[in-house]
């Protein structure tokens, strides 16, 4: 196994249950932030696509 695999788990056992639960909060967090981040991004290019579709006249 990769040694900086291992001594990453071994970082992580050292951490409190407080921190786990906080570092376990923090990606959720950073998750939902980043889908609906995607989310918007793909609504806005599926509007512009729309636009120049009706533009250039054509149809889908």
């Amino acid at each position: 196994m990769n040694d900086e695999l291992l001594a990453y788990g071994k970082g992580a056992e050292m951490l409190t249950d407080r921190q786990l639960m906080f570092l376990a909060m923090l990606v959720a967090t950073l998750n939902e932030a980043l889908r609906a981040t995607v989310e918007s991004s793909m609504a806005e290019i599926r509007d512009e696509l729309a636009e120049l579709r009706r533009a250039t006249g054509g149809g889908r």
